[in-house]
C-alpha cells in the first residue's frame, strides 16, 4: 500500500477540493 493510482488520489483530490469550495460558498452567501 505504499503506492496509490494517481487516478484514485485525482478524484480524492477533487471531491476534497469540491467539499471545501461548496462550504466556502456556503459559508459566503
Amino acid at each position: 500500500m505504499s503506492f496509490l493510482p494517481r487516478s484514485l488520489v485525482l478524484v480524492n483530490t477533487l471531491r476534497v477540493m469540491t467539499s471545501r469550495w461548496m462550504l466556502a460558498n456556503q459559508f459566503s452567501t
